[in-house]
């Protein structure tokens, strides 16, 4: 029994070094750190200094005495654990609805980034259409006016891609049948 006891409390002022050396808020912190272990070291200390000796020398009246200090002490210690479970409980709930929050804001900003990345994107598939469709109809109301027999038509012609190419071909076509009708 007495080496079962000195391996818990071996075990327990483990747990509790460990726990001094996390950041853990004022209120558990509190709760795991003083409130819980004052009777926790009260309980070790009545086992060793009062219940072995007592049952050693198998003063029954001493045991008797001891395991109610002991069962006082456990009780304190209890309630603070307890106390412990639902702050820590409240806590990790307000750490969710936090994380929560956190998750819903950035799924916003997503989102509006989202968006605001088509209308760009659709803003510049526009501008790349007029950019195509432009000089296209250009060249089709120079096909349509040489149709007529208007040879008279001259073409702007603003880039210099294929299309503008195209537009230079049938600027030298309109110039080319025209000279060759003047004759």
């Amino acid at each position: 029994m007495v080496e079962r006891l000195k391996v818990l409390k071996g075990e327990y002022d483990g747990r509790h070094d460990y726990w001094t050396k996390e950041s853990l808020p004022v209120a558990i912190a509190d709760l795991i750190l003083k409130q819980s272990y004052a009777p926790a070291l009260a309980f070790y200390d009545v086992a060793f200094k009062e219940l072995i000796p007592a049952a050693t020398a198998q003063n029954k009246e001493a045991v008797v005495a001891a395991m109610a200090k002991l069962k006082q002490h456990y009780d304190t210690h209890l309630n603070a654990i307890n106390r412990l479970v639902e702050a820590t409980n409240k806590h990790s709930a307000q750490v969710e609805t936090e994380a929560a929050q956190d998750t819903n804001t950035s799924s916003a900003i997503a989102f509006a980034f989202l968006v605001l990345f088509v209308l760009v994107g659709a803003v510049f598939s526009r501008l790349i259409c007029i950019s195509i469709t432009k000089p296209l109809r250009q060249a089709i109301e120079i096909t349509e006016s040489v149709a007529k027999g208007d040879f008279t038509t001259h073409i702007q012609i603003e880039h210099e891609d294929e299309i503008a190419d195209l537009l230079t071909a049938l600027q030298n076509m309109v110039t080319s049948l025209s000279s060759t009708l003047s004759l």
